[in-house]
């Protein structure tokens, strides 16, 4: 089974975050490293992330419960959607404070860090993580078939990243 680390915030040091919204309610930031057999058994290490959110003082049980470890048993669990056939219990996650467009953002599959937003048959794909303590949920993927416009992003890339002779 593979292990999850609790990782410390980048900015504060601190293991729990609280929402600026409301201090009652803090979030855990979750990392782990998957082995993924890809098609033609090439083997890719990739690195997850989530949030594990929860009131502040459950929040403070939890790591107080596992110790100085911060290691996690489970794995975090990747499910991916098309935005016209989002779940309720994801769309809900959605910030309803911001534009719909604002609000998917965070959530948009895409073709590198900053790449284009991957889509399959005109829709964008959603990407969510979780934790799963049981380490039995299986990821849900969806494939993208916007190979072209990804093709161009990296070529675009590539040309603005070349650099001239001396």
């Amino acid at each position: 089974m593979n292990k999850v680390q609790i990782t410390p915030n980048a900015q504060t040091g601190a293991l729990i975050t609280p929402f600026n919204s409301n201090p009652d309610y803090s979030y855990l930031q979750l990392q782990s490293v998957e082995m993924i057999q890809r098609d033609g058994g090439w083997l890719e290490e990739k690195r997850r992330s989530a949030l594990l959110r929860a009131k502040t003082s459950v929040l403070e049980s939890f790591v107080a419960q596992h110790g100085k470890t911060l290691t996690l048993p489970g794995r975090i669990v990747v499910r991916e959607f098309l935005e016209d056939e989002l779940p309720e219990n994801y769309a809900s996650r959605l910030n309803k404070n911001l534009s719909y467009e604002q609000a998917v953002q965070p959530f948009l599959k895409r073709a590198g860090k900053d790449g284009v937003a991957l889509t399959n048959n005109g829709q964008r794909i959603l990407r969510f993580s979780d934790y799963d303590a049981s380490g039995t949920q299986a990821d849900i993927s969806v494939a993208h078939d916007n190979v072209s416009e990804v093709a161009e992003f990296r070529a675009a890339v590539n040309a603005n990243s070349a650099t001239l002779p001396a």
